[in-house]
């Protein structure tokens, strides 16, 4: 009478079934079709209850429904389903690093413009001599000052700054535009990272 649906769903009887002989079934996540057509999804858990004699005397069942919770969680997929492809294809750098600068991630626009695989930049730091970064003067550009560092210290945007880094497939620098931001999580005062965008201008300094 509580749950009409499970006279059309043969799977539920066998799990109830199986509980009154003893078994305990749960699932985190189970669609559940209802009788107006809408499907529900459901937390739930099935256990048998004994009686004074220690004989199971029916069972005990525990749901939630957590379909708000599930739909919200496709949404952020198919969010994070878009960013990914416009991050995989977009013809600007983009770089992540963590707190200590060192690069976490990038996307295949920023191997193509540093010259470097995504394996071969993780880890590596802005401080890194590697780089051999200049100014637009031609004077050297200390990793420490350095867009993204700059945005992890100060905890502010740092907008079009403009240098050159060491392209190790041409032996050769190439000359970028950087934007860095710091990204902050829980509340904190501190950037726990910072994500750098970046355009290739090399043509201008030729």
């Amino acid at each position: 009478e509580v749950f009409p649906e499970i006279n059309e769903m043969p799977e539920w009887k066998a799990i109830h079934k199986r509980c009154i002989e003893g078994a305990v079934e749960k699932r985190d996540r189970d669609p559940f079709e209802r009788e107006d057509g809408h499907t529900d999804w459901l937390r739930w858990e099935i256990q048998p209850w004994h009686t004074a004699g220690g004989e199971i005397g029916g069972v005990i069942m525990f749901t939630e429904v957590i379909t708000e919770r599930v739909e919200l969680e496709e949404k952020v997929k198919e969010s994070e389903s878009r960013f990914r492809a416009i991050y995989e294809t977009i013809d600007e750098g983009i770089v992540y690093q963590d707190s200590e600068g060192a690069i976490m991630d990038a996307n295949p626009a920023a191997e193509e413009i540093l010259g470097l695989s995504l394996e071969q930049m993780t880890g590596k730091k802005s401080l890194d001599p590697e780089w051999k970064a200049l100014r637009e003067d031609g004077s050297n550009y200390p990793g420490e000052e350095h867009p993204a560092m700059e945005a992890l210290q100060t905890g502010k945007e740092v907008k079009d700054r403009v240098m050159a880094v060491y392209h190790p497939k041409t032996d050769k620098h190439v000359w970028i535009n950087v934007n860095s931001y710091p990204v902050f999580k829980n509340g904190s005062e501190k950037p726990q990272m910072v994500y750098s965008t970046f355009d290739e201008m090399t043509d201008e300094y030729l």
